[in-house]
């Protein structure tokens, strides 16, 4: 099993796996590490990554690119309406003003959300990351800083229908983050603070982020949405396009084709300026057989886009300003993506920071590595050194509450009352607990603070209704907690709703004191609960925001905003261990001090012959003396409601969008799959048929050959037929196998007739050898120890196989070359392991080991002296034993059953 980090990118991706204690950049079938963000559409399938690349020139209407800047966007909204300006294909408004693509294909008009482009390219990237047989399902994705709630539920959904598990929506600055941070040295009490800045294909983003010992902590971020490499390129391709109208009175921007070379030329020009003073520019037949050439310096360049890299200053003010960063504080400057190779911008951002750049990282995959590093971590599947990631959200969310309206399902309210619920930068992820005193229906809803400064424009994040229990006649009204959770994946939701209701409790009689006696008084029941102390002891304050707690101080501007029947509970609320729910109560527990204190003075009063528990001369108590408070108790009870999100599928609408994947995806997999039969038929054609003249024409008779070529033409006609373009895989399939039929058994004989000569040759030297040993074996003491029976089963083989090889060898060389064969190649390998078999552990057989022992000159010992081993020393001299002869030819130290016997019968006895 494996887990992969995704950069998903405006223009590439990148996926990374954790596997074998490392991380590894996935390729492509191409073997490039990065996959274009690219999906084209033809009349049967679709064409995703590289192969949707390489047609885009000629399928532009139809190839979807830049689907990372549709995710969660509105279709009326500003940003959206410049983006779409530069997209070749057909973008349509959508019910609750989304946004659509639509294409044609043979099946129709397709409307496709942009969740539902994104899902086929993170499929292909899942298959990339499984090309090296491991099965990959969760997932850690990076995303902008700047994606809200609305863009961030979109990403997910392309997640689902992919077929990710997502563990975490990372932010891509934070991802970066973790991969420079993990694994370098890092101070253990004064943390660094380091600024990142990523100049992706269509937006920058900055962040501070402070980092200790096994720690990092993302202090602010700040981005520019519409600002990235895009731009420069778009910069020296209108340049160019005025001069080639200028020079060559032709205009490549009125044409789609023209203008996708333009762009492409104008990057290809700006990388060269990254390294060179001068950068030369030519495109062949541009419009109308004109040959286009020009050039530019990295001057021009730089006075062309001097207003772009003023703006990339702008979010890195804002990050520092909100943070309290001043330069003097930060410790590096750290740079990633494509845009930072333009010298002008490096130079911009050191003389702004007053320190040199620093890329220590690579720009293209840090976000992907940083995101595979996350997914280990979050995995139970791997065990990872300890390093926190505490991230934060940029935008403040509020929340607010009234009355019940009429349309439940519109993101139009008017509720005065309100407070803020999460700040900006507040810590991911995050739980806050609201508090109200009510006993009618009433509804909250949870907005964005401002609106303004998202792209989409929308604060609606949600609705949820909650209709509390009828209240008793004379009881108190019940105070209902909600709780919301800011998400790891920087989402927000309510995850439940409670009713606390408050339970008294009488407290238990105390029992009357015992009469003494001279028994031992009993001991302390250590199972019985112990009572707890009047004063309860005052909860610790919150510090921060810290991951799934709450903060104190998350409602203070609620409190300002409480009326008779609403109040916003400040306290941090999220531990519930010290209340039940609705199926029963729970007593506080004794804590372990005062456990051990009460062990310790129970044996401190058995030593010395008390008990606390034995009656004493202390006065009894009154019985006008004042009972004992009542005990209080929690009864919590779920309490259940109606929620509506501002975005996202719904589930029928996931399931749909699944669905359609699942048959998109068949599709193509049928289509490929019949484009390599395909393939395979034509290359066949190709290939006999040229073999027919020359290497097999001696191998088939010459009426065969020429009805064979015959079929072999024929067939080529076939597949550029309007038949053979439509046809099916299993034709393929069967004209494929129909033309094998014939052309295998030739192939067959060609390849029997080269190899013929080896196998015989090797099976003939090995009949030699055993025939020679056979030999040397008669009249030589060394192989005495293989028996007459054994030499004989040994010439029985040889002679076998030899008058089988003899009488193959006769019988094909009668056979002309085009006719059958008389024996194949297997069947001498056949031959050549029935006589190895036989013949081999009789040959390797060996040789008995013979015990002499050499008897004592000195008188005779006694008995129980020559019962001793026969290894011990007898007057001195040892025991001599005869070595053992080598064997002539030793290949294997195989031991046959009658060498076994033949060691016990020629051993001498230590007592004989």
């Amino acid at each position: 099993m494996s887990v992969a980090g995704i950069d998903f990118g405006n223009q590439t991706s990148v996926v990374a796996v954790a596997h074998k204690g490392q991380i590894d950049i996935c390729v492509n079938e191409v073997s490039n590490r990065n996959t274009p963000t690219v999906v084209g559409f033809t009349a049967t399938n679709r064409n995703i990554g590289e192969s949707g690349l390489s047609s885009q020139k000629s399928n532009s209407k139809r190839t979807i690119t830049q689907i990372k800047r549709l995710l969660g966007r509105k279709f009326s909204q500003a940003e959206f309406q410049a983006d779409r300006q530069s997209l070749q294909y057909k973008t349509i408004s959508t019910a609750n003003d989304g946004i659509a693509v639509e294409v044609s294909v043979d099946a129709g008009v397709l409307q496709l959300s942009p969740e539902q482009i994104a899902g086929a390219i993170l499929g292909k990237l899942k298959l990339i990351a499984e090309s090296k047989g491991l099965r990959v399902t969760e997932c850690v994705i990076g995303c902008p800083p700047y994606f809200c709630d609305r863009e961030r539920r979109a990403l997910m959904d392309a997640c689902r229908i992919a077929g990710f598990t997502v563990l975490r929506l990372m932010n891509e600055t934070t991802a970066v983050a973790l991969n420079y941070g993990i694994l370098r040295p890092l101070p253990e009490k004064e943390a660094i603070r380091v600024v990142f800045v990523d100049i992706g294909h269509a937006s920058t983003n900055v962040a501070v982020v402070s980092f200790r010992e096994r720690e990092l902590t993302v202090l602010g971020t700040a981005s520019d949405r519409c600002l990235g490499a895009r731009d420069f390129d778009a910069v020296l391709a209108a340049h160019f396009a005025k001069e080639i109208k200028e020079r060559y009175n032709i205009d490549p921007l009125s044409k789609p084709k023209p203008l996708l070379r333009l762009i492409d030329s104008a990057r290809r020009a700006k990388l060269v300026l990254s390294a060179n003073k001068d950068a030369p520019f030519h495109i062949e037949c541009l419009m109308d057989d004109i040959d286009v050439s020009s050039s530019i310096s990295r001057e021009e360049f730089d006075a062309l886009t001097v207003s772009l890299t003023e703006r990339l200053l702008i979010p890195l003010r804002q990050v520092l300003e909100a943070t309290q960063t001043s330069i003097s504080d930060i410790h590096s400057l750290e740079v990633i993506g494509g845009g930072v190779r333009v010298p002008s911008i490096r130079q911009k951002l050191s003389e702004f920071l007053g320190k040199p750049i620093s890329a220590t990282l690579n720009g293209d995959e840090s976000v992907a590595r940083g995101c595979a590093l996350q997914c280990a971590m979050l995995s139970p599947a791997f065990r990872v050194r300890n390093f926190e990631v505490h991230d934060v959200t940029p935008y403040p969310i509020e929340v607010c509450w009234g009355p019940p309206t009429d349309d439940f399902a519109s993101p139009t309210y008017n509720f005065e009352e309100k407070a803020r619920l999460f700040s900006r930068f507040n810590s991911v992820p995050c739980i806050k607990m609201i508090s109200f005193v009510k006993s009618e229906p009433f509804q909250i809803v949870l907005r964005y603070e401002y609106p303004e400064e998202l792209a989409s424009r929308e604060a609606f994040l949600g609705r949820f209704a909650i209709t509390p229990p009828p209240v008793e006649e004379g009881s108190a009204t019940p105070k209902i907690k909600v709780k919301i959770q800011l998400s790891i994946h920087g989402i927000v939701s309510v995850k439940s709703v409670q009713i606390h209701e408050e339970v008294k409790e009488e407290p238990k009689p105390e029992p009357e004191p015992k009469p003494e006696s001279s028994e031992a008084a009993p001991t302390m029941d250590e199972s019985a609960p112990t009572e707890p102390s009047a004063e309860p002891a005052a909860e610790a304050p919150p510090v921060g925001d810290s991951p799934m707690t709450d903060d104190a101080d998350a409602n203070a501007d609620a409190n300002a905003n409480v009326d008779a029947d609403a109040n916003v509970d400040a306290d941090a609320d999220a531990d519930m261990d010290d209340v039940t729910d609705a199926n029963g109560t729970k007593e506080p527990e004794p804590t372990e001090k005062a456990a051990e204190t009460t062990e310790k003075a129970a044996e401190a009063e058995k030593e010395n012959g008390t008990d606390s528990n034995a009656p004493t001369s202390k006065p009894e108590k009154s019985p006008e003396e004042k009972p004992k408070k009542k005990k209080k108790k929690i009864k919590r009870i779920d309490l259940d409601f109606s929620s509506v999100y501002g975005s996202g599928f719904t589930d029928d609408e996931f399931k749909l969008a699944f669905e359609k994947e699942v048959e998109m995806a068949n599709q193509d997999r049928v289509v490929e799959e019949t484009a390599h039969r395909r393939n395979e038929l034509e290359s066949y054609v190709y290939d006999t048929r040229a073999k027919l003249d020359s290497e097999w024409k001696e191998y088939a008779p010459v009426d065969v050959l020429t009805d064979f070529a015959q079929k072999l033409n024929a067939m080529e006609e076939w597949l550029y037929s309007d038949e053979g373009y439509d046809a099916r895989k299993s034709e393929f399939i069967k004209r494929t196998t129909e033309l094998r039929k014939i052309g295998d058994p030739i192939h067959l004989r060609k390849w029997e007739d080269e190899h013929r000569n080896e196998a015989v040759n090797i099976l003939k030297g090995t009949i030699v050898k055993y025939q020679m040993f056979v030999g040397e074996c008669e009249g030589d003491e060394k192989y005495d120890h293989i028996t007459k029976d054994e030499l004989k089963k040994i010439t029985e083989s040889v002679n076998a196989a030899d008058e089988w090889l003899v009488s193959s060898l006769s019988k094909q060389d009668k056979l002309k070359k085009s006719q059958p064969i008389a024996f194949s190649v297997s069947d001498c390998q056949k031959k050549l392991d029935s006589v190895n078999k036989i013949c081999y552990p009789l040959m390797t057989k060996k040789r008995p080991i013979k015990v002499v022992e050499v008897k004592p000159k000195s008188e005779e010992k006694p008995k129980s002296e020559e019962a001793a081993p026969a290894a011990a020393e007898t007057n001195g001299e040892p025991v001599v034993k005869t070595p053992e002869p080598e064997p002539p030819a030793k290949m294997e130290d195989d031991v046959s059953e009658s060498s076994s016997k033949a060691e016990e019968t020629s051993s001498v006895d230590a007592e004989s």
